[in-house]
């Protein structure tokens, strides 16, 4: 229900949660916005309901965590402004300890390079087409944490996304994908990932309403974990 200049001209301000302590408030992020055209990929140039779902669930865990890191690197896949990468790299000390790989395809990496850069020098900018094989910068044996917003719109992308998924090989790989009511392909995915991943991953399971933020959640915004077995 937002205006266009809300959406697609106004920078978007993350700013801190509402219950943290005003002696140590949490850098605020902000992030370029701009309108759709021809020659970007999809819906990537504004910032989605799903993505902030994801992010708060983000700042849950690591408040959860206390002291000392999870995960090694992360990837986000089709970060679009970069909000969730932007999250896990200046909101969430205790989750990850390496790098921060922020993707994309071509068409859209420099809106989505723009925003991180002006984030955080931990997280990385990188084209990747999910046909291909990861970029060569990414050690996939070391990402322990994938990220992904409205994924799953696309059935002819699915069985490449499942293959992406199968591509990372760490044992502690945590997957966590966030759809709105834009989730068409949802069993598609689901399809392909019984047939190609079943094996690698345990059983998908939908995150619980306590299991989010509770402030930012929607009843139209689903989160989904993957767990290698």
């Amino acid at each position: 229900m937002k205006t266009d200049e809300e959406r697609f001209r106004d920078d978007y301000v993350y700013d801190r949660d509402d219950d943290e302590d005003d002696a140590n408030p949490k850098a605020t992020i902000r992030l370029r916005q701009r309108k759709f055209n021809a020659a970007s990929s999809g819906f990537a140039s504004t910032v989605w309901d799903s993505a902030i779902v994801l992010a708060k669930y983000l700042e849950k865990r690591n408040r959860a965590s206390g002291a000392g890191a999870r995960w090694r690197d992360a990837v986000e896949l089709g970060a679009g402004c970069g909000l969730c990468a932007c999250v896990l790299a200046k909101r969430c000390e205790n989750l990850v300890t390496g790098t921060i790989y922020a993707t994309d395809v071509a068409e859209n990496m420099d809106l989505l390079t723009e925003n991180v850069k002006a984030c955080s020098s931990r997280i990385a900018p990188l084209a990747y087409d999910w046909r291909d094989a990861p970029p060569k910068s990414i050690d996939a044996s070391r990402v322990d944490l994938i990220l992904g917003t409205d994924l799953v719109y696309y059935d002819d992308a699915m069985p490449a996304l499942v293959k992406t998924l199968k591509s990372f090989e760490s044992e502690a790989l945590v997957v966590y994908f966030a759809f709105g009511r834009n989730r068409q392909a949802l069993p598609r995915f689901l399809e392909c990932f019984d047939a190609e991943a079943r094996d690698a991953f345990e059983e998908p399971r939908f995150l619980e309403s306590h299991e989010l933020d509770a402030l930012y959640q929607c009843t139209d915004v689903s989160v989904m974990e993957l767990k290698r077995k």
